[in-house]
């Protein structure tokens, strides 16, 4: 553990919280600090990332992110 009480996460291992609204999982790792920047819940539809993926115009890395939550309300 850091410091700060952090643990360092492996990318290789998957990480998985039980919180009230069934299984977290980790979805998005940062490269070079290895920072948690997006969860998925598994038994209901939601995620999140922490990071703008609209804040500018560029590669469309982040399209997928907005094609699955169009899905979802279409569902």
């Amino acid at each position: 553990l850091g410091p700060g009480g952090e643990k360092t996460i492996d990318g290789s291992e998957a990480m998985r919280w039980e919180t009230d609204f069934g299984t977290a999982e980790l979805s998005q790792l940062n490269l070079y600090d290895r920072t948690v920047e997006g969860l998925v819940l598994r038994d209901v539809p939601a995620s999140t990332v922490q990071y703008h993926p609209e804040a500018g115009p560029g590669p469309h890395d982040a399209e997928h992110l907005f094609d699955r939550f169009l899905g979802r309300l279409a569902a």
